[in-house]
């Protein structure tokens, strides 16, 4: 298989504000880890896929199409040959639209439009013959963060490697399914968290010094053991990751005839509207959460209630709120693994649900090709809890409707047939 790798670095300058948190003091003061985009292009002489993968807590899916529409008119590849995925790290630019959660930044997004399509450009441009290799480890780090009846953690590491002759890797893709929050809203440096240290560790550990495309899995309910300010703790969390992978690959399998296939659908994602007395009660739920709290985080919470409530109201008065969100759903299939792209903060359970539908290693690449919100499974609406209450609140709408999950759990189901 022919192998095309490139990493440029896309990091801000410090001033900059970080996305993720609505409790964190702004700006940025400095850059504690350089942000990276990589690049992976593969070509199997009938079919290629190209992926960018970006140190970012996500990007928007108008952004995607627009990247997407121009590696087309420039190199041919369809839309659903690309993959353009965000690690979601809480300590990047703010590159989606975030209520209070960090001032989307126009002028650094149109500026990284223009480094992914360099980072693509050198990917296709350095190409060379290696051999997938597959590998599958494990990893305790992630916990469920809810605590509910619906608990789920998905500890699988999923690794996909490309090896030169003289057994030096290339490339590596691994995949993992934790939120990438170690450092918590105390922290004001410009970070990788710990997918951007894993990433450095592998590359480092290595024969070759590959690029490595540390994607994030379906992630939604599932967290680092803790947030910290830390950065000893977060190099630990991050090497500990990276070990995962490294020892996998020490076993890793050759992939024979490791023949490359994708498909595409849109799917659109139905919302829970709510009326106007419904548009109050959920914001005054998050207010109350702080009504007895004084200091700058709890006021900023209220604040942004306030400001959706308004958002909201002015919206539905004005009959401009729409009944569903449309995403983009892919699947790429290397040989025999097939890597599920969901463009939303998935709940963990989803991978175990396609992998046992599909016998077959699957693993589901969150913040891939957009991110409209967290997407949590039935259950998790009659617990309740941030993910289902408010966290909407923050994307700017409405959470999606109960069975949201499992009607793209199966329209996933149907792709993976198709390849």
């Amino acid at each position: 298989m022919k192998t095309g790798t490139a990493t440029i670095e896309i990091t801000p300058q410090p001033g900059a504000e970080l996305s993720g948190y609505v409790a964190r003091v702004q700006p940025s003061t400095a850059v504690r880890d350089a942000l990276y985009a990589r690049g992976l292009y593969l070509d199997d002489g009938t079919a290629r896929i190209l992926w960018l993968h970006a140190d970012l807590i996500g990007l928007e899916r108008e952004f995607v199409a627009d990247v997407k529409g121009a590696l087309q008119e420039r190199y041919g590849l369809a839309p659903e040959q690309v993959v353009l995925s965000a690690t979601h790290t809480h300590a990047g630019p703010a590159t989606i639209h975030l209520n209070l959660c960090g001032e989307y930044d126009a002028p650094y997004v149109g500026w990284l439009r223009e480094r992914l399509l360099e980072t693509a450009a050198a990917a296709m441009r350095h190409v060379e013959e290696t051999e997938p290799v597959t590998a599958e480890g494990h990893c305790a780090l992630a916990v469920d963060r809810r605590g509910g009846p619906s608990a789920h953690v998905d500890h699988r590491m999923g690794v996909i490697a490309w090896r030169r002759p003289d057994a030096s890797y290339a490339a590596v893709l691994a995949n993992y399914a934790m939120h990438n929050v170690v450092l918590s809203s105390d922290n004001r440096l410009i970070s990788g968290d710990a997918a951007g240290r894993a990433a450095r560790t592998i590359h480092l550990g290595l024969p070759g010094a590959p690029v490595v495309l540390f994607t994030n899995g379906a992630c939604g309910n599932t967290n680092p053991p803790r947030h910290t300010s830390d950065f000893s703790q977060l190099d630990a969390w991050g090497d500990e990751l990276a070990d995962s992978v490294i020892r996998a690959l020490a076993s890793a399998a050759p992939v024979p005839n490791a023949a490359l296939r994708t498909a595409r659908a849109h799917f659109d994602l139905p919302l829970d509207v709510g009326d106007e007395a419904r548009i109050k009660a959920w914001a005054a739920k998050l207010r109350a959460g702080t009504k007895n709290a004084a200091g700058y985080a709890p006021e900023r919470v209220r604040r942004a209630a306030d400001l959706w409530e308004a958002e909201m109201l002015g919206r539905l008065a004005a009959g401009t709120i729409p009944d569903h969100i449309r995403m983009d759903l892919g699947v790429i299939r290397i040989g025999p693994v097939a890597w599920v792209c969901v463009g939303a903060e998935v709940f963990s359970r989803i991978a175990d649900d396609l992998r046992a539908a599909a016998g077959q290693p699957l693993y589901v690449v969150g913040y891939a090709n957009g991110d409209v919100g967290y997407l949590p499974e039935r259950a998790a609406y009659t617990e309740g809890g941030y993910e289902v209450d408010s966290a909407f609140i923050f994307y700017h709408g409405f959470r999606p409707k109960p069975g949201a999950f499992e009607m793209l759990r199966d329209t996933a189901m149907e792709l993976m047939r198709q390849i």
